[in-house]
């Protein structure tokens, strides 16, 4: 297909969002393309083969031909690279290992949910707080109008001088 028969940007970015809309989406270094495409998808929807843990060497990302050799026993990017066959080499890894990377989002999403519990339950207003907090609130506030009112002050002192 020629570039000038190509689509353009807008039609395929709106067809793209609109195939992932509701799934699951399975890739490798899914965040470039998603950002090459200027989407975003929710992190609980995404399997990152370059993201799992259990797949990190030293905290770094390892590379899908060499995920591909070590979980599939396949040889990829074998001088051409062929994005179909990066797609399906990730799509083997994840199938291969779908069982405990599932158990392992769901362990992370009920992690999440507790702490944006824990962030709720903070008490909202100075008056649920120990009376040495909201004193040391009530200082800060105070202190912070004094600093605004001086600024006020000598902003106006300044304008009278200029125009003696």
């Amino acid at each position: 297909m020629a570039i000038s028969a190509a689509q353009d940007f807008s039609t395929v970015q709106n067809h793209v969002s609109d195939l992932m809309k509701g799934r699951i989406i399975v890739g490798h270094s899914l965040w470039l393309d998603l950002k090459t495409l200027l989407l975003n998808h929710p992190r609980k929807d995404r399997r990152d083969t370059s993201e799992y843990m259990p797949f990190k060497r030293d905290g770094k990302p390892t590379a899908l031909r060499n995920l591909a050799y070590l979980y599939l026993g396949v040889k990829i990017q074998e001088g051409t690279h062929c994005p179909v066959e990066d797609a399906r080499a990730a799509m083997a890894i994840y199938q291969k290992h779908k069982k405990e990377w599932e158990i392992s989002i769901k362990q992370q999403i009920g992690s999440t949910k507790k702490i944006k519990e824990k962030k709720q339950s903070k008490p909202a207003d100075n008056k649920a707080l120990k009376p040495d907090h909201a004193a040391t609130l009530s200082e800060l506030m105070r202190s912070k109008k004094k600093n605004k009112m001086k600024k006020k002050q000598q902003q106006t002192n300044g304008q009278q001088s200029l125009e003696a």
